[in-house]
């Protein structure tokens, strides 16, 4: 994954536009190389409401922070990610139909809807319902007093481990998400806004 230094990078999304992707039919969420989650027309995830996400990212030793607004309704997760400098980073729309993705060209090779999605769907789906939906990786949970570490693996290869704590209903409180595949750490601190 490239990442632009921050002043470059706000150059650019000042810049350029912003781009509408749209991804219509079947569903095949890529997880890692030969790797992908599969979902079916029904709806994975049963919560819903409204949350508000910090997130920082890691990626090369640069740390980045920016706000996703969460809402789930039924059928649908509507997220718009923001920070204090730029303000509005993207808009992603997901249905059982399509995904929809806006968001400025600058951050085409650095943000992706799917990575997003999968990032959420490894984290917030049952162990039973991720296990049916992936294909070409095992899933393994490991929990403790303090907290539950779920690895997404192939191969003996770790996709991703996530690490959770702090129920938040059908969520968590605080989450990090390791891909040493692709050489980024997310932290995530959620509330809910209802």
């Amino acid at each position: 994954m490239r990442c632009l230094g921050f002043i470059g990078f706000l150059l650019v999304v000042f810049l350029t536009g912003c781009a509408l992707n749209t991804i219509e039919g079947e569903q095949k969420i890529p997880v890692g190389h030969m790797c992908h989650l599969t979902l079916g027309k029904g709806w994975p995830i049963k919560s819903q409401g409204t949350y508000l996400q910090k997130i920082t990212v890691v990626v090369q030793d640069e740390r980045h922070t920016f706000t996703v607004h969460l809402t789930l309704e039924d059928q649908k997760l509507d997220a718009i990610a923001f920070n204090d400098v730029y303000g509005r980073l993207y808009h992603l729309t997901w249905t059982p139909q399509q995904i929809s993705w806006e968001a400025p060209a600058a951050l085409a090779d650095t943000l992706r809807p799917e990575n997003s999605i999968a990032d959420f769907l490894l984290t917030h789906l049952p162990v039973e319902h991720l296990t049916m939906s992936l294909t070409g990786a095992q899933v393994r949970e490991e929990k403790n007093a303090e907290k539950t570490v779920r690895v997404i693996e192939k191969d003996g290869d770790v996709l991703r481990r996530i690490s959770y704590d702090t129920p938040l209903g059908d969520f968590w409180e605080k989450v990090s998400i390791q891909n040493p595949q692709s050489g980024y750490i997310l932290d995530i601190q959620t509330v809910s806004l209802q």
